[in-house]
């Protein structure tokens, strides 16, 4: 489905350095076209209607085993974790509620084992379709039931002069358990209430409610196993790849009683489908000295049809690491780490500075060492994340890496050995997809329109283009009620830029107001925004287009067509009368088009008068 975005951002920036540009929403329950809401924060941005947002399945019962074995914690079905998709939003009940336009394409679940959320999608751009970051972009991190997601469309040019981070925003890590007082190893006991002698698991994409299944050793689907007694460490979690074991525990337990890695989620991830990292367990304790488990990194999803750098800067990056586990301090067990993120890029163009060169990242993070001569746990390793491109991986001056995180030391004598890494081979690539169409795809990069003769003609350019069976033009005279004058095939599915045209004879003279309705294969629709064409039927010799009204981009294309060899006089006035500026053009440059730059001018209504021989109008100019 194509879609085209217009929507203009609500962006709060948090400090000069820091910056957050998402709303987010707990989806409850879905009736139809109507999503029942909780948890609602629109303090980075608000859903708006006609406004894009991201629906996407946080988490789902897909837990395969519950028995208190090693198969706990298995796979089932995957069931909907992990899907998402674009909706546009047609009518808000906040907090309560708001309705989707049309169907949502995906089966989504909201039962007592699963996390659902609306994300908003703005299309940032500080002109022209362009956006030039002004500080580092970060999510808000995964609470249990939002957060965790940066997802952003750039129209034009996104140039990346700071670092996009998800680092640490996914599944959270296992908590600090020191309650234990056993010095028995203890390596059949993979779930059970927190409380004694078990280390808290990390979070992953079940949803845990049961709370025998807080604690112990077990993983839980890609979120790592807590260590149990005595002084075990926690599991690692999991993403494309699976989290590390965590150390065995003292004294030597054999069988080992650290926390199982969380699982990969490899075979099931698509340019559909990702995951946040999962949480690394907690290390177990009973010395005060244990450590929790390390946080996974979040979710990025961005669109642009091209990201630049430039070399005012030394390096940027784009990342949804894992978080490292903490050290002990002493003769405890260590947390594991959390699991890398997933980062989607559907970005057309890749015009990278050797001065500023991108790093994109989704690596695990590192469990916790032992600082104690004794072999006790270490933290088990994150596994690595997912990078997914829309094109072929780009090399020139970006490096992007997936590795998997280290297993913390057992001791710090050097002879206990380490706890398990993520698995996976550094520099692999593995975790990197390429080539393959998102539901991101960047579309209408310009639409505008211009009265020439006895004709308006309308000219736009989609940049990919999914499944795009033709554009119906659509035509009104008022702005609310519109026809159908024209119809333009489509490209199908293309990743070209594609350039269209269309002309419109004989329309109403004066404001005639154009909007484009896309129509895919499968009858799905869309609607650009809302243009207006100024046609003001020739007087005399004259023929005046003005376009577009009001300017896209603070630039005014204006157009006589006069049979008359004399200069003319443009005066562009205030309201009040004040002149703000004056120019003088002859006939060739009028028949052939000037632009006006506006982007000096404050925003307002202005006068723009024209006198060409004996030959005075005046136009109405709006500078958004």
């Amino acid at each position: 489905m194509m879609k085209f975005f217009w929507i203009l951002p609500l962006i709060f920036w948090v400090s000069e350095s820091w910056c957050q540009v998402n709303g987010y929403a707990e989806v409850t329950s879905i009736t139809g076209t109507t999503l029942n809401l909780s948890n609602v924060n629109q303090t980075y941005d608000a859903f708006e209607v006609g406004g894009k947002a991201i629906v996407i399945q946080i988490q789902d019962n897909v837990i395969g085993s519950t028995a208190d074995d090693a198969s706990f914690g298995d796979m089932g079905s995957i069931g909907s974790a992990g899907l998402y998709e674009v909706v546009i939003i047609a009518s808000l009940n906040l907090p309560s509620s708001l309705t989707i336009s049309g169907t949502l394409k995906n089966s989504y679940s909201t039962g007592t084992n699963s996390s659902l959320q609306i994300v908003t999608y703005p299309t940032l751009d500080n002109g022209g379709g362009n956006f030039t970051t002004t500080g580092n972009i970060t999510a808000v991190n995964w609470n249990g039931n939002v957060g965790g997601v940066i997802a952003f469309k750039v129209t034009g040019t996104l140039t990346l002069l700071h670092n996009i981070t998800a680092d640490g925003a996914g599944f959270r890590g296992g908590a600090i358990n020191n309650d234990g007082n056993s010095a028995v190893c203890t390596s059949t006991i993979y779930r059970i209430v927190a409380g004694t002698d078990y280390a808290n698991k990390g979070e992953g994409i079940f949803n845990r409610t049961a709370g025998y299944q807080e604690a112990a050793r077990g993983k839980i689907v890609n979120g790592g196993g807590g260590g149990n007694s005595h002084n075990a460490g926690g599991g690692g979690g999991g993403n494309y790849s699976s989290g590390g074991d965590g150390g065995p525990g003292w004294p030597t337990c054999s069988p080992s009683a650290g926390g199982l890695g969380g699982l990969a989620l490899s075979a099931y991830i698509s340019s559909s489908r990702v995951f946040m990292g999962g949480g690394g367990g907690a290390g177990e304790g009973n010395d005060g000295y244990s450590t929790a488990g390390g946080n996974g990194g979040g979710i990025i999803l961005i669109s642009a049809n091209e990201l630049q750098t430039t070399s005012g800067c030394s390096g940027v990056a784009i990342t949804a690491n894992g978080i490292n586990a903490p050290n002990t301090s002493g003769n405890d067990g260590a947390g594991g780490a959390g699991a890398a993120g997933s980062i989607v890029l559907d970005i057309q163009n890749y015009n990278v500075d050797v001065a500023c060169q991108l790093a994109v990242e989704s690596s695990g993070g590192d469990g916790g060492d032992v600082n104690y001569i004794d072999t006790h746990g270490g933290g088990g390793g994150g596994g690595m994340g997912v990078v997914v491109y829309s094109i072929p991986t780009p090399t020139t001056y970006v490096t992007t890496t997936t590795d998997p995180g280290s297993g913390g030391a057992n001791d710090n004598s050097g002879t206990g050995g380490s706890a398990s890494s993520g698995d996976g081979t550094p520099g692999s690539g593995g975790g990197i997809v390429d080539n393959i169409e998102t539901p991101l795809p960047v579309e209408l990069i310009k639409f505008e329109g211009w009265s020439e003769g006895d004709q308006v003609v309308l000219s736009w350019s989609t940049a990919t283009e999914i499944n795009n069976d033709y554009f119906e033009v659509q035509m009104s005279g008022n702005g609310q009620k519109f026809v159908t004058v024209g119809k333009v095939n489509g490209h199908g599915t293309t990743r070209e830029i594609r350039h269209y045209s269309f002309s419109h004879f004989n329309p109403n003279s004066g404001i005639n107001y154009y909007r484009l309705k896309q129509v895919d294969f499968d009858g799905m629709v869309d609607y650009s925004k809302t243009i207006l064409v100024d046609h003001t039927i020739s007087f005399g010799p004259f023929q005046i287009s003005i376009y577009p009204n009001p300017p896209a981009d603070d630039l005014i294309r204006l157009k006589i067509f006069s049979d008359t060899d004399e200069n003319a006089v443009l005066t562009l006035s205030s309201l009040q009368g004040e002149v703000v500026d004056s120019y003088e053009v002859d006939p060739d440059q009028l028949k052939n088009g000037i632009v006006i730059d506006c982007s000096s001018f404050p925003s307002g209504i202005y006068l723009l008068s024209i006198k060409q021989g004996n030959f005075f109008t005046m136009k109405k100019i709006i500078l958004p």
